[in-house]
Order: structure tokens, then C-alpha cells, then sequence
């Protein structure tokens, strides 16, 4: 028998020894909204839209393929529903040999569709150990005056010139957060972080380094930074913007920090950092819809009337749209949910939503971009 997606959820995270609370504080997802989607009480979640973004995020948090869990959980609700009146009385006249047959074939069906998934599941797997594998180790930086922006991976070295000295760093970490081997000792620096490291003991940070991305789940995709030696001169022009996205889809998301010529912004959510969000578009009309999470590729579909698109991200999201009035956008983060402005009728619209630093605080807003 296939397991329900309640069974699944808690399986993984029990034999991860994750607690609920632990679960709900690194989701930012109620606890009492985990214990409902692992009992399968659909009656007490909130509506449809919430439900599917926080099994996204709880299958991505257990490392579950959120695809496979959003599917039994379709199946759970067909299961539970209730069957017509008139199928049950006319299930009382003859056997329903129809739905025996419909039943086989849905069982075939399914184990079909699991076979190729696992199959699609193992070949990425295989494709991603071997970029992994491909991706060379122990790379060395020299470092001067001018930004250079690099992924880095475990035991890659930094050099810096001190004087007549080299001084090095080496990367010792690269999950959840950024931990550098300094003269100094041990530095980590938090995603979204701009932090100063102090390579002689002298006060005063000798180079400056920005955490632009990293992955809470894998240390083999390495954490994304932006770093320069200190000068007098390039101090006031080190700022961090995020790169423009071409019509081919290149650039990189991350968190900024702002300026004042960011004009017509919307703050969602704001706090002391930054968390995964869950962008929700349900749509009433035909669409071509683009969108670009974090540092991934582009993904480009054609959408109709009915059809939801839910995406998870942990640092932005741009995303493009033909008909900006045909849908409806809800963000939902930390255990709220913002609905965003719809567009006007055959508006082409191109929307950033992201994280920037500000004041020493996290502020997810929204940016219209020309």
C-alpha cells in the first residue's frame, strides 16, 4: 500500500530526529499547521493556495521531492471526498464492475508515473553528483582592491597581501552559513551578511566580504560572495545591486543592499533576516508567464484560466507576465500572507520581489522594473 503524504512527512522527519518545533522554527511555519499536514486534518489547515505552499516548503525543508508530495496530497483529497448520491444508490442495484476496471487502471496508471518519476529522480541525482564532482577543489584567490564575485567550495583559499605578507583563508564550510579560517580565528557570516575580517589582530577589518547566496540544504553548491580588500578609495563605491536579467535570462539574486533611487517598492514582510517565502499565482485567463528563483534558470510556461503555479525562494524572485490582470499573486512567509496589487488588462509586467538589507534590517519588497 502507498503511504499518504501525512505518513511520509512525518517519517522523514522523525527518522531525521527533527522535532515539530524545530521544524516550525526553520520553515516558518506554524507548528500546529505541520501537526495538522502530517495527521492529514485538511479541515483545520487554512485555504488551498496556503496548503500546497506549505507542503512545498516542508517537503523542500525534509529534502523530499515537493512535486511527489503535492501529488499524493491530490490524491489524499480525491480519497476523502465523498462519492455522488447517485453513484451510491445505483452501487446498491449491481457490483460497479466500472469502477473496479477504473481503479485497476488508475493503480497501473500510478505505478507507471512513480516509476518514471523515480527513474527522472535518479537520473538528475546522477547529473547533479556529477557537476558536483566536476566542479574543481581547493581553488585559490588572490585578492586586491577591486570586487570580484566568486562560489566558493570547502578548503578553497583566499590570499590576501599584507604588506610583505601573504595571509590566507580557508574556506571550512559552506551550509547554512559561511565559516572562513582566519589568522584571527573562526569567521562566520550569515546569508544577506557584509562583514569586515580582521586578518593582524590591529583594529579594524582588513578586507570586506558580502554572503550573497547559500544553500541551507546542500554544502556541495557552495556559498556565493562579493569581496575586496579595504581602501580609502572603494569604501563608498562597494554596494551590492542586483545584477539585471537579460532576455536570455542570466543574472544572479540576491540580497541587496538598497539605495535611494529604488523607486515605487511595496514592502511585504520585514524583520531582524531574511527566510524562504511561497509566491502563489492562481490565474483566470490565458498568460505566458516567466519566472526566475534565486540563482536558478528561467522557466518560461504558457498558463490558462484555472491553472495555479506555487514557487519557493529563498532570496528572490523576478517573474514576467503578458496579462498582469489575469492573475492573482499571495506571498506567504512566517506564517503570514500579503496579496499583492493586480495588473491592469493587457499590461506586459516584469516584478522583482526580494530581500534587501536596510538599516541593519531584512525588508522582502516588491519592484516594478522597466
Amino acid at each position: 500500500m502507498v503511504e499518504s503524504f501525512g505518513v511520509v512527512l512525518q517519517k522523514t522527519r522523525e527518522a531525521r530526529g527533527i522535532d515539530l518545533e524545530e521544524a516550525a522554527e526553520k520553515t516558518r511555519i506554524p507548528k500546529k499547521y505541520l501537526d495538522c499536514l502530517e495527521k492529514e486534518q485538511l479541515t483545520f489547515l487554512p485555504g488551498e493556495t496556503y496548503v500546497k505552499g506549505f507542503l512545498q516548503n516542508y517537503a523542500e525543508y525534509l529534502q523530499l521531492n515537493p512535486t511527489e508530495v503535492l501529488g499524493m496530497y491530490e490524491k489524499t483529497k480525491v480519497q476523502l471526498s465523498s462519492a455522488p448520491l447517485d453513484l451510491l444508490l445505483e452501487s446498491k442495484k449491481r457490483f460497479p464492475w466500472h469502477f473496479v476496471i477504473a481503479g485497476v487502471f488508475a493503480a497501473v496508471l500510478i505505478t507507471v508515473i512513480t516509476v518514471l518519476a523515480v527513474s527522472s529522480n535518479k537520473k538528475k541525482e546522477a547529473q547533479r553528483k556529477e557537476l558536483i564532482a566536476s566542479i574543481p577543489k581547493q581553488n585559490v584567490y588572490f585578492l586586491d582592491t577591486t570586487p570580484i564575485q566568486k562560489r566558493l567550495y570547502k578548503d578553497d583559499k583566499i590570499q590576501v597581501k599584507l604588506e610583505d605578507e601573504i595571509v590566507e583563508l580557508t574556506v571550512k564550510n559552506t551550509l547554512d552559513s559561511l565559516e572562513l579560517e582566519t589568522p584571527q580565528g573562526t569567521q562566520i557570516i550569515e546569508l544577506g551578511e557584509e562583514t569586515e575580517i580582521d586578518l593582524n589582530g590591529i583594529p579594524g577589518g582588513e578586507i570586506v566580504l558580502f554572503l550573497s547566496d547559500i544553500s541551507k540544504l546542500d554544502a556541495d553548491k557552495g556559498a556565493e560572495v562579493q569581496m575586496m580588500v579595504i581602501s580609502n578609495d572603494n569604501m563608498n563605491a562597494f554596494t551590492f545591486d542586483l545584477p539585471a536579467v537579460d532576455e536570455s535570462g542570466e543574472g544572479t539574486d540576491f540580497i541587496v543592499e538598497t539605495t535611494d533611487s529604488e523607486q515605487n517598492r511595496k514592502i511585504i514582510f520585514d524583520g531582524t533576516k531574511a527566510y524562504p517565502v511561497t509566491l502563489s499565482a492562481v490565474f483566470n485567463g490565458v498568460c505566458l508567464f516567466r519566472y526566475k528563483i534565486d540563482n536558478r534558470d528561467p522557466v518560461e510556461t504558457y498558463v490558462k484560466a484555472g491553472e495555479t503555479i506555487t514557487i519557493t525562494a529563498n532570496n528572490g524572485i523576478r517573474i514576467w507576465m503578458s496579462n498582469a490582470n489575469t492573475l492573482a499573486i499571495q506571498i506567504i512567509g512566517d506564517g503570514k500572507t500579503v496579496n499583492l496589487e493586480r495588473g491592469r488588462k493587457g499590461q506586459v509586467l516584469v516584478e522583482d520581489i526580494k530581500w534587501v538589507k536596510e538599516d541593519d534590517k531584512y525588508k522582502l519588497v516588491v519592484l516594478n522594473v522597466d
